[in-house]
Parts: C-alpha cells; structure tokens; sequence
C-alpha cells in the first residue's frame, strides 16, 4: 500500500499503515518522481480537465523511479513500542527523501486533505465568477 506522498517538492508523513508491522515482515521503498521545467504531470488539484489538457500538450514527461535496496531499508523494530516505531518510521522517510532527493515534512495525509478540500472550494468560489 501507498505509505506517503509528495508534491515534488517534499515528502509527506507516512500514513499510519506501517504502525504495527511485525519484524519479519518485508518493506520494498519505491519512489517515484516527476521531472519537468515547466507543469507538473502530478495532479494535486484545480480542474482536472485543464490539468490532463496541460499535461498532454508537454511534448516530454520523465518519470524518475527509484527503488531503495533491502540492505539500505531499515528494518522494523522488535517491540512495538511506538516512540521506537516513529523514530523507525521517520528513517524511513530519510532513506526514501534522500533516494529522491526531497525532504520530508511535518505534514500528513489529513492536512493534504483539508488543503486538497480548500483548493477545490476556491475553485468553485472563483468559477461562479
């Protein structure tokens, strides 16, 4: 499953879907990033019609993906203590925001949400213009 995302500029907290891992299971860090000059391929919001339109008339999308080896991932911790399962969490994030070279932020999932929910209010506020 999805454990962060991003807006190309930094990476958001992982999702709660890696709190209760246990040490025998495996974790693969994948990343993927966008790489333009000039429009992000990435849709974060606004009309989506608009966003697909921009996006077809680049002549040239790259998609970077990295894979973090094994050896490079850290492993979950024994107990499940969870200031050890956050500090396990948090080198996660490092290992993967430094294969991509992004930097991970303080926010998560539920503030890009209220963001993603804001912005399309604006939208419509501004549409009715």
């Amino acid at each position: 499953p999805e454990g962060t995302t991003s807006n190309g500029r930094g990476i958001l907290r992982f999702q709660p879907v890696l709190y209760g891992m246990e040490e025998t299971q495996r974790i693969h860090l994948i990343g993927f990033k966008y790489e333009y000059d000039e429009f992000s391929p990435s849709f974060t919001g606004g009309n989506i019609f608009f966003h697909i339109f921009r996006t077809c008339m680049q002549l040239h999308n790259t998609l970077c993906v990295r894979f973090v080896p094994p050896a490079c991932t850290p492993a979950p911790p024994r107990a499940s203590n969870g200031e050890q399962t956050e500090a396990w969490i948090q080198s996660l994030g490092d290992v993967l925001g430094s294969s991509l070279r992004l930097r991970l932020l303080k926010v998560g999932m539920k503030e890009k949400h209220g963001f993603l929910k804001y912005s399309a209010q604006q939208q419509r506020h501004r549409s009715w213009w």
